[in-house]
């Protein structure tokens, strides 16, 4: 007998996005509250090695269950979800296994080519992380299906304070670099255990459907997905993580450090909130596909995201150094200077990285790997051509320019895909840049006046930049909170 069709409830994208970005923040919030204590307890060096195990995962990561994770929220009937929630599961295993290997066979010679140190526990804590991020992964998307989003953003709350408690503790313990390891793979557990509960709250009746005719049927069905949105994501993550293995293999696992503590206090945030946004706009334009709500939407997000995207980034990038010398200690104030020259790659990951959820609801795979090819092109040869023609600083200029620009080609065809023009486009951007330039000016007005004051200390007037562009930087959510509550 046909099982009738779920009746799942709308939601809303400020709603869920809201959840999410709530838990993101809280989840952010204890790594970023850690990281002056870990840049106390481990060396630029360390955070490199770090860096280069964080690389090789992510490219592992993604592949898990070949993205057909992202097909969940798809299917009208539940049950032929959760076949490929199971999917999801197998394929999770496979990965691990391959992971074991090729981390036993090849694992000290890659570490080495790279001038990195490599550590035995790597070759099981590898499989181990991918497991838990699997889980998490398909676990994630099954919860987004069925609007469970409050429970997404505790897991992503658990993640946190797992990962950052457990490096310091290891950090006090003097492990060395395999203590951010270990702990980069305990965040990861956390956060799958903390939606164990969803697959134990799907009732007996519904596993009844569950066989292997249907998981095939399923894979078939959502082929696209392994076949264009698997390679589109790698080539992403390929071209993210590419910095840290190129700087570390090409100057030094030192610089490395630098770098990594730059992505991890300015991108990875950013990476994490416009991941929040793209899967609760995802799971809101699914319902509201082939309507002429889905381009209203779209063009409301990305006002949104302008509006709290701009301003801040520039603020940020105006007291990186100072910031970074006083929360991170002296040693880490290069890490400040390279913050600075990765803005515009920072921005344009927030900006239209949400945006880019839409070529999965319209089924554009085809496309997306295009651009993705695109993007993963112009950061490798941003990157190489900076580095060859100058130093560290240039290829990181270069690199983060390049990315910004295929970014930007990215959201701006699947917006005027929406039938949402340039002359729309370029409204929204003007207006929200003349908002972002009276911010930059007020902030640089107060510290061109303090400069004036005799006897001002460094550290006191770090202070007072990080102090007042977070009170900018409040008065701009302040202001958008109309802007959120429409969607």
């Amino acid at each position: 007998m046909t099982a009738a069709p779920e009746n799942r409830s709308e939601g809303s994208v400020s709603g869920s996005a809201t959840l999410l970005m709530a838990g993101t923040v809280l989840s952010q919030a204890a790594v970023l509250l850690a990281a002056p204590l870990l840049t106390r307890l481990f060396s630029p060096e360390q955070f490199g090695v770090f860096g280069v195990y964080v690389a090789i995962f992510a490219f592992f990561n993604i592949t898990t269950s070949l993205r057909y994770e992202l097909a969940m929220p798809l299917p009208k009937r539940k049950s032929f979800a959760l076949n490929i929630l199971v999917l999801c599961f197998l394929l999770t295993f496979l990965t691990v296994v391959l992971a074991y290997v090729l981390a036993e066979a090849f694992g000290a010679r890659a570490f080495a080519f790279l001038g990195v140190s490599f550590h035995d526990p790597i070759i099981w804590i590898l499989p181990s992380g991918l497991l838990f991020g699997g889980l998490f992964k398909a676990l994630t998307f099954w919860s987004f299906r069925n609007n469970a989003f409050k429970h997404v953003a505790a897991a992503r709350v658990c993640q946190g304070i797992g990962l950052s408690g457990s490096q310091v503790l290891l950090g006090l313990a003097g492990v060395g670099s395999v203590g951010l390891i270990y702990g980069h793979a305990i965040g990861f557990l956390c956060a799958a255990l903390g939606l164990t509960f969803v697959v134990l709250a799907i009732p007996a009746r519904q596993w009844r459907a569950l066989s292997l005719r249907r998981i095939y049927v399923a894979a078939v069905r959502y082929r696209k997905f392994p076949i264009f949105s698997s390679w589109s994501d790698l080539i992403n993550v390929i071209g993210a993580q590419f910095p840290t293995l190129f700087v570390a293999g090409v100057f030094s696992p030192t610089v490395a450090g630098f770098y990594l503590l730059a992505n991890r206090v300015a991108n990875a945030p950013v990476a994490v909130i416009a991941e929040a946004t793209s899967k609760s706009l995802m799971a809101a334009a699914a319902k509201k596909r082939g309507t002429p709500d889905l381009p209203i939407m779209a063009r409301k997000v990305f006002r949104l995201l302008l509006r709290t995207g701009v301003g801040p980034m520039a603020m940020i990038a105006m007291i990186a150094p100072n910031a970074s010398s006083l929360i991170f200690g002296e040693e880490w104030v290069v890490a400040g200077s390279y913050l600075r020259l990765l803005i515009l790659w920072t921005l344009s990951v927030y900006l239209f990285v949400p945006l880019m959820s839409l070529y999965t609801v319209l089924e554009l795979q085809r496309q997306e790997l295009g651009f993705q090819v695109l993007i993963f092109t112009a950061r490798v040869a941003g990157m190489i051509l900076g580095a060859v023609t100058g130093s560290i600083y240039e290829a990181l200029l270069y690199f983060s320019i390049a990315a910004a620009l295929s970014y930007t080609a990215c959201g701006v065809w699947i917006l005027r895909r929406l039938k949402i023009a340039p002359s729309e486009q370029l409204l929204d951007l003007g207006r929200e840049l003349g908002l972002a330039t009276l911010q930059v000016g007020f902030v640089w007005l107060v510290g061109y006046l303090v400069s004036l004051l005799e006897g001002v200390e460094p550290t006191l007037f770090a202070a007072m930049q990080i102090g007042v562009v977070t009170t900018v930087g409040l008065g701009v959510l302040w202001s958008a909170r109309r802007m959120m509550a429409a969607l």
